[in-house]
């Protein structure tokens, strides 16, 4: 009765995080800057039985995208906020609130030097960065951003998990 969830995937990869909803009948946009990767969701996407329809699939480097369009009900970010260069982090989480509906969920990860250092030096290593002050840290870009954390927790394999709601605008 109520019309599909759009969903945006940051960093899709082979669609394991989306791949699902799209299925089930939510309107998927995936991006990401792997061709191969994009080509292995379309791939995963057909053996699953996913509707086309549901999917719409973009090339791009998230940090230097002017806009992933919208409104979306909600976006995921599942693992690759830690790699954004800590320059971009800011300026892509403005992006993220801007594509989002009032109200509209962020479901995400972030790391933190809270890690224990074997994670560190081998996350690290992929290119992944690491923030000071744990959930504080965390807590605080969500709000900056525009967005109410409602979930955090630590996660078992490092860094945080998340689940904010973008904080409504007051119209004057």
């Amino acid at each position: 009765s109520s019309p599909p969830m759009k969903i945006l995937d940051l960093g899709a990869g082979i669609g394991v995080n989306t791949l699902p909803m799209a299925k089930s009948g939510a309107h998927v946009t995936a991006i990401d800057q792997s061709r191969e990767l994009l080509t292995a969701f379309s791939k995963n996407s057909v053996t699953i039985g996913c509707p086309s329809e549901n999917l719409r699939l973009r090339r791009g480097d998230i940090t230097t995208m002017e806009s992933y369009e919208g409104p979306f009900n909600l976006v995921v970010a599942i693992d690759i906020l830690p790699y954004l260069p800590p320059t971009t982090l800011r300026s892509t989480m403005e992006k993220i609130q801007q594509c989002l509906e009032d109200r509209g969920i962020l479901i995400g990860t972030i790391f933190t030097t809270d890690d224990p250092p074997v994670v560190r030096e081998f996350m690290g290593q992929l290119g992944a960065h690491f923030y000071e002050n744990g959930s504080k840290f965390v807590t605080q870009l969500l709000e900056y951003s525009g967005f109410t954390a409602v979930e955090l927790e630590v996660r078992p394999e490092g860094g945080f998990r998340f689940r904010a709601e973008k904080t409504p605008v007051e119209k004057k």
